[in-house]
């Protein structure tokens, strides 16, 4: 099947409910939000604005998101075993044990608790 660009342009803009006809069902879990102006500006072109609730997590990507508090947690379950092996992979690389990055953790941990 042969799609014109402008054609995928409207099919994505009716998918995330930016355009009249979106299918129905169709909700917002996460908008990418490395730069929070854009944030709020993905949000308010769907019609929604930024309120309590949300939280900007990694949990995608390495890319920073916000979701919703109830959201957060099992996005988290299912995002994070990827992000944990890419972390342990470039340690390996750098050449830090498991052990090292563990004795790090809590180092750091006391730095940030002792402020």
């Amino acid at each position: 099947m042969d799609v014109t660009a402008e054609a995928l342009r409207r099919r994505r803009a009716a998918a995330q409910g930016l355009v009249d006809g979106a299918p129905s069902g169709a909700s917002l879990l996460a908008v990418q939000a490395q730069d929070a102006r854009s944030a709020t500006l993905a949000l308010r072109a769907r019609g929604l604005t930024v309120g309590e609730g949300l939280v900007v997590g990694w949990l995608l990507r390495g890319t920073l998101h916000l979701v919703a508090v109830e959201d957060y947690w099992w996005l988290h379950g299912l995002t994070a075993p990827r992000g944990r092996a890419g972390s342990a992979r470039r340690l390996a690389q750098e050449g830090v044990t498991e052990d090292q990055a563990r004795r790090a953790v809590v180092l750091v941990g006391r730095a940030l608790d002792a402020e």
